[in-house]
């Protein structure tokens, strides 16, 4: 186990429902929005997403061809994106989301939402 686990939270069924509201969901819409604005420019990208087992943007990501990572402190952070790992849309690797495993320049895109603040 690491340090930092808060990913194991964030990646949960209980998590997920705080935005199944009206806001919820309305906030998710614009995360999406936002972030694949950003991205746009960025055909073919690999991304790594940490601590990203919620699977707020690797649906979105994987929708648009990106080749995503998404990294979780346990096997349970890979529940809510079974699917997309399942079917090779992207790849979980368990680590430690404050000390990653991966080379600089591993990556052209990076995100981390939901486990910083």
């Amino acid at each position: 186990m690491f340090e930092e686990t808060a990913d194991i939270e964030t990646a949960s069924l209980d998590y997920a429902r705080r935005f199944s509201g009206t806001t919820g969901k309305w906030l998710l819409s614009r995360q999406t929005e936002i972030l694949l604005d950003m991205v746009s420019e960025f055909q073919d990208a690999t991304v790594l997403d940490v601590g990203g087992g919620h699977g707020q943007i690797a649906f979105p990501l994987c929708q648009r061809g990106f080749k995503l990572t998404v990294t979780g402190s346990s096997q349970e952070c890979s529940f809510l994106i079974k699917e997309l790992i399942e079917n090779k849309s992207c790849d979980f690797v368990i680590a430690d989301n404050i000390n990653l495993p991966f080379p600089d320049n591993s990556f052209d895109i990076v995100t981390c939402f939901r486990l910083i603040c």
